[in-house]
């Protein structure tokens, strides 16, 4: 009897560690509806596995919202048609993403995947002590950085 209870608490158990969801994006496109939306995550760093975590078709008003779970800060891609986005993500976080009009026949009038075209993914109302605002303002420095040197 005691070996049921242990092994039904543990199936209860990692039921409710797989249905955590502590990591949410949400994201509102201007030309999007109706399309298919993806979120990935890699499974490591040396094989880059890719691993679908949630999906969904936005709705008629363009908006989405897609969860995870994390333990730890990690890199993940939104995937729609032939165009992605990568970010960084951390636990407990939730983001809010907005893309504006986006030419969804890019493919038709070249190869994608020689010249890939990245999904035009802006973030909205990112708090200043988050990796990737961190990502991008250390991304914007060295971008700029040479354009704000002076010459004497």
């Amino acid at each position: 009897m005691k070996q049921i209870v242990a092994l039904l608490f543990s199936v209860l158990m990692c039921c409710v560690s797989m249905a955590q969801k502590n990591i949410t994006i949400n994201g509102a496109t201007a030309n999007a509806a109706g399309k298919h939306v993806e979120l990935y995550r890699y499974s490591d760093r040396l094989s880059l596995q890719e691993i679908l975590v949630d999906e969904m078709t936005i709705g008629e008003d363009g908006k989405f919202k897609l969860e995870c779970y994390a333990n730890y800060p990690m890199l993940v891609f939104v995937q729609m048609d032939n165009y992605s986005q990568s970010f960084y993500v951390e636990p407990g976080r939730e983001y809010s993403i907005w893309m504006g009009k986006f030419d969804w026949n890019q493919d038709e009038h070249r190869n994608v995947y020689l010249d890939p075209v990245s999904l035009p993914l802006e973030f909205l109302n990112l708090p200043k002590n988050t990796i990737v605002w961190e990502a991008n303002w250390q991304f914007t420095i060295l971008l700029f950085l040479p354009f704000l040197e002076t010459k004497i």
